[in-house]
């Protein structure tokens, strides 16, 4: 699944990079109880684990009310009247924070176009080239397919071990370069980088079904649900390819 556990290699220095106090990097104002709640979370978000991180965002405010960052993604992966409750407490919560902070909570404002969005983000990148987290969402936020192929490029040279990094590279392969062997590579390595993660087996599940490979789809799609049994993307990725193959059966009758 696209547009990111505690075992695996990638999440453990994700986690690490993202909080790590450095020149280059942006330093999140978060207490030290509520810190390895939203490390763990921020790493499932790059894994495009929402489900997963939800819960260690809750927990975070519950141990920092004031948890900018926490309140940040739980604004983001929410809905309605939630999501609306948790911008409002992202921007109350941002006295004493930093101006880097700021800047990127301000990315929770409905009206920015997608250039301003991008730029936003570009300015982070450049403000902080030793986060993981912003050359993330400086590649994704590219204004073309071969513009976003570069800059993952260059993220994973600069981060040669996170997997959410391949992740991404393995879908421009294969729904812009079609490159199928390569997109097949980066999943591969993806899964080897985060193999206890669930979405590094539903990229794969995707690879298959793109290619219309329904056995080995349905295989990684279920492998994604023995790592969590909730992730909602391939759920929904199993009944579709169900459906498929009882409409060939009852055809071929």
């Amino acid at each position: 699944m696209r547009n990111l556990f505690l075992k695996a290699i990638g999440i453990t220095l994700l986690a690490l990079l993202i909080l790590q106090v450095s020149a280059q990097d942006i330093k999140w104002s978060v207490n030290k109880k509520a810190r390895p709640y939203v490390a763990r979370g921020m790493g499932y978000i790059m894994n495009n684990e929402n489900e997963m991180a939800y819960p260690e965002f809750q927990k975070a405010v519950t141990l920092d009310p004031n948890a900018t960052v926490a309140l940040y993604y739980l604004a983001t992966i929410t809905t309605g009247n939630v999501r609306q409750n948790y911008s409002q407490r992202t921007m109350q919560s941002l006295e004493g924070k930093t101006d880097g902070e700021k800047l990127f909570f301000s990315s929770l404002d409905t009206t920015l176009s997608q250039k301003q969005r991008a730029d936003l983000y570009e300015k982070l990148h450049v403000m902080y080239p030793g986060s993981v987290l912003f050359s993330g969402y400086y590649s994704f936020t590219r204004s073309s397919d071969e513009t976003r192929f570069g800059a993952t490029q260059e993220m994973i040279r600069q981060f040669p071990n996170e997997g959410f990094a391949y992740n991404n590279l393995g879908y421009l392969y294969m729904n812009y370069k079609k490159d199928m062997r390569m997109a097949k590579q980066s999943f591969e390595k993806y899964i080897a980088l985060y193999p206890d993660g669930c979405n590094a087996y539903d990229s794969m599940g995707e690879y298959y079904l793109n290619n219309g490979d329904y056995p080995n789809a349905r295989k990684y799609y279920q492998m994604a649900l023995e790592k969590y049994p909730f992730y909602t993307n391939s759920i929904i990725k199993l009944e579709e390819i169900s459906k498929v193959e009882k409409a060939r059966t009852t055809g071929n009758n």
